[in-house]
């Protein structure tokens, strides 16, 4: 999705070793949607997966819009960008929050303290700062840095599969090799 409206919106014509990239990554993600069937996960019948799948949409459509008001036609500065982006999903998670979590708190879930919780929120303002930045460069192209954002597959693989001693990390391991390949062709 992300590369068609890259190339058609914004005219972007990645070089053939991106698009092998591209479609490594591509079709290492199937792989694993293929391995999570093992895992007893049908992503056509899970409320979840079809959640994530929405998700995933508008994250591209996101990344998109973000391309658009960091070029040269609109050409806000990426900090200006990361302030509004952050003052909008706290607004946004305040409401759902209220909505959602604070009814149901004492039986679901309720709120503990962690230190890690100024961490969390400072490597992800880090993290959204980068991503504005690499965005607004003019030579960056938004279907290579959508796709780099997608190896965040590694952290999930790492913590999900090490610690959280995940099945069948032998196969998934190979999809995992895939993107991590993709990746490297993307960045050539």
């Amino acid at each position: 999705y992300t590369w068609l409206a890259a190339v058609l919106w914004f005219g972007e014509r990645p070089t053939p070793t991106q698009w092998a990239g591209m479609a490594l990554v591509l079709g290492s993600y199937v792989a694993f949607s293929k391995l999570g069937k093992k895992d007893d996960i049908d992503l056509m019948r899970s409320r979840w997966a079809g959640l994530l799948l929405v998700g995933t949409l508008l994250g591209a459509s996101s990344s998109l819009y973000d391309k658009h008001l960091l070029g040269h036609h609109v050409a806000i500065p990426p900090w200006a960008l990361g302030v509004w982006f952050t003052t909008y999903h706290t607004l946004v998670l305040t409401l759902v929050a209220a909505v959602v979590w604070w009814p149901r708190r004492a039986q679901s879930t309720p709120f503990t303290w962690r230190s890690s919780i100024p961490a969390i929120a400072l490597l992800l303002l880090c993290a959204d700062q980068l991503y504005f930045r690499a965005l607004a460069a003019p030579e960056s192209l938004v279907a290579v840095v959508a796709m780099l954002r997608r190896a965040s597959v590694l952290v999930s693989f790492v913590v999900g599969g090490l610690l959280l001693r995940e099945k069948h990390l032998k196969q998934k391991s190979w999809a995992l090799l895939g993107v991590v390949a993709g990746v490297v062709l993307l960045l050539l």
